[in-house]
């Protein structure tokens, strides 16, 4: 699998490639295969109180149920998301 990253100034979103199969919840109940590509992105947001940058990660919620995490940078803000859409997408397919 290999991880994409979309760069912009307030958002970074990431995606993978090849496409995933996973089990998600349908709205009628039950569970349904959907086939995915996009797993979380980055929210880039300058913290007026401190004058730093803050880097939210957000894992969506058909790849991990991880709440989101602040990083103090980029990088640490991305090696969250691909180890967690890792595990998350590991965990989907078991069927865990």
């Amino acid at each position: 699998m290999k991880f994409h990253w979309d760069d912009g100034q307030t958002y970074c979103r990431c995606t993978i490639t090849p496409k995933v199969r996973v089990r998600t919840y349908a709205w009628g109940g039950g569970e349904e295969p959907v086939w995915i590509s996009s797993v979380g992105f980055i929210r880039v947001r300058y913290v007026i109180e401190t004058c730093t940058t803050a880097y939210e990660g957000h894992i969506y919620g058909t790849v991990s149920k991880e709440p989101p995490r602040s990083f103090a940078t980029m990088q640490e803000a991305k090696t969250y998301l691909e180890e967690q859409s890792l595990i998350g997408l590991t965990v989907k397919r078991l069927g865990m």
